[in-house]
């Protein structure tokens, strides 16, 4: 299991790796274009709503400046302004106080309306307390009243400001109903000119929750009103009235700031209420002056944003897990291949050359050039090993023999050497020849049998050895050596011409057909040895040639073949080779290849 997550943990680690690199940059890219995006949708849809509360304060104020005109144009009201220059009766005054009430009735958020006369005098209608003769905050008119009941009322309540159209804003002033409640209003005025000479004014006083109540109706934003740094409206009623330094500074100040040199909204996120955020923004109502602040809830886009950062966490995921999945599926067939070479190898290890690997029809191309490999490794390693046990089996069988058919080289030196003496007291100096010669050969084959010679001392040894065939055969063998200096010196291990040569005399020379010549030649090429041994005999068929060509050729007559081929193979492994060629009736060459060795120069 550790190997086999040696393996498929990396290919993880790094798939996982490519994977995440590209999904995190492509998430990081596509998370800057949604902001990008929020961002401007956000500054759209505020846009959008400081515009439609700009229109929707504009159209209040103007339904409110309509009321007042219709209530000036009234014909009744009208002639009851013509007679308050010479004065009204009570009764006169009382259905002008009613016609104020019936205005103030018509609407919501009309706390009252007052009417200064020509002459200074005022009258008025209390929606608030329902009265028209005892309002703790209108007797007297708007600039006068008791503190205490009415409230804190700007010195400058009177100091009207006239907008385009004719109507007077007054400051915003706050009061107190019955029930303790304070409430802000602010006023509008219309002036009504007399006849004869001077005018009179109509006030109205407007509750600032009526501008709230039609701005709540745009959608989920929060407006604000205000002038010179004051709310003058706002949700939250006891919000009305704070100057700048309070919380509404950092508003105002974020919201003045909201305008960048190229028209791009900044905005940020504002603590307007514990726990809540808003991103701010601010338009001027060209009608009355006033600042209208729109004030967006940042939950939903805050919502929507974690919920796109979940999203994509979570497609991250499930695309790692996918892809992990698909190394661990695609990683399979080849894992397993790799753990059955692996567990081949440890059989292998543990001397079981027999182990081949099976390949399965998913194996990878890779995977079965490994295993084909592997295979033809110990198929070749398991018959290199029988055919050691075999050569150390047949040399200790070699050995046994040689060790059964020992003779004390000594005696049988001595006894030649007897013969010898004795052939000479004959005179028998042929005989002495042929023993002298017999000698030599038991000395060479037997001292050091199996070890280093030299080409040449191999074709003297050779030439005494024929000399003993012709006297055996009865007919003479014409020997000619054509050997380079360096091919006579080249070294060679003992007695491998001998089986050859000895199969020229034996099989190939015929003294009926033509006189017998055996050819030796020698000589060195590209750092081999070349030896060909070839007869004037009678030849081989072709058949015969490749069958004695062949490395393992066997037969029962050719033992001095098989011997020279196995020597070759035991001294020099492939690099040596015996190849024949002959034809029929006419010549036999064979040629030994074998590489050079250390030798001695021969001249």
């Amino acid at each position: 299991m550790k190997r086999l997550w040696g393996l498929r943990g990396r290919l993880v680690v790094l798939l996982v790796f490519l994977t995440l690199l590209p999904l995190m940059l492509f998430t990081i890219i596509f998370q800057r274009r949604l902001v990008g995006f929020m961002r401007e949708d956000l500054a759209e849809r505020m846009e959008a709503g400081l515009e439609k509360a700009d229109k929707v304060l504009t159209r209040e104020l103007e339904s409110l400046a309509s009321l007042l005109q219709g209530f000036c144009t009234d014909p009744d009201v009208q002639g009851l302004f013509r007679k308050s220059g010479q004065g009204l009766t009570e009764e006169e005054l009382e259905q002008l106080s009613g016609h104020l009430r019936h205005l103030c009735e018509r609407g919501d958020g009309l706390p009252g309306m007052a009417l200064r006369l020509g002459n200074g005098e005022w009258v008025y209608y209390d929606t608030v307390y329902q009265t028209s003769s005892e309002s703790p905050w209108l007797k007297g008119g708007l600039c006068t009243g008791d503190e205490e009941t009415a409230g804190q009322v700007s010195e400058s309540a009177c100091m009207e400001e006239k907008t385009e159209d004719g109507v007077y804003l007054g400051p915003m002033a706050s009061l107190k109903n019955a029930a303790g409640e304070e409430l802000h209003y602010f006023t509008m005025g219309m002036d009504f000119p007399l006849e004869k000479e001077g005018k009179m004014t109509v006030y109205l006083c407007v509750d600032e929750r009526r501008l709230q109540t039609a701005m709540e109706e745009i959608g989920g934003e929060t407006f604000f009103l205000e002038k010179n740094g004051v709310f003058i409206s706002a949700p939250d009623a006891s919000r009305v009235g704070d100057a700048a330094g309070s919380e509404a500074e950092c508003i105002f100040d974020s919201a003045a700031g909201g305008e960048t040199a190229d028209g791009a909204l900044t905005y940020g996120e504002y603590m307007v209420r514990e726990e809540e955020k808003y991103a701010v923004r601010t338009v001027r109502n060209e009608l009355t002056g006033w600042n209208v602040v729109e004030l967006y809830p940042m939950d939903d886009y805050l919502r929507e944003l974690w919920e796109q950062r979940v999203l994509f966490f979570a497609m991250a995921c499930v695309i790692l897990l996918l892809v992990v999945g698909f190394i661990l599926f695609v990683t399979r067939p080849l894992i397993i291949s790799v753990d059955r070479v692996l567990d081949g190898m440890k059989r292998v290890e543990n001397g079981d050359y027999s182990v081949r690997l099976t390949m399965n029809r998913g194996t990878p191309m890779e995977i079965r050039e490994i295993t084909e490999g592997f295979n033809s490794m110990t198929e070749q390693t398991e018959q290199l090993l029988a055919q050691v046990r075999k050569a150390a089996e047949e040399q200790k069988n070699a050995e046994i023999s040689a060790l059964e058919a020992q003779i004390d080289p000594h005696f049988l030196y001595n006894t030649l050497d007897t013969i010898n003496w004795k052939a000479i007291a004959r005179e028998e100096y042929e005989i002495s020849e042929m023993v002298g010669d017999l000698g030599d050969i038991l000395r060479y084959a037997i001292k050091d049998a199996g070890g280093i010679t030299t080409l040449g001392r191999e074709i003297v040894w050779l030439k005494k050895y024929v000399r003993l065939q012709q006297e055996k055969l009865g007919y003479e063998v014409q020997i000619f050596c054509d050997v380079s200096s360096e091919a006579a010196g080249a070294g060679m291990h003992k007695m491998l011409l001998q089986p050859l040569v000895e199969n020229s005399i034996r099989h190939g020379l015929e003294a009926k057909l033509r006189q017998p010549i055996l050819v030796i030649t020698g000589i060195v090429r590209e750092g081999m040895l070349y030896i060909t041994i070839g007869d004037n005999g009678r030849g081989m068929d072709p058949d015969m040639v490749r069958m004695l060509s062949e490395k393992n050729y066997h037969r029962r007559n050719h033992f001095g073949i098989e011997n020279v081929r196995k020597r070759l193979t035991l001294y020099y492994g492939e690099a040596a080779g015996l190849s024949y060629e002959s034809k029929k009736g006419q010549y036999t060459r064979v040629t030994l290849r074998l590489p050079m060795m250390e030798g001695e120069t021969i001249d």
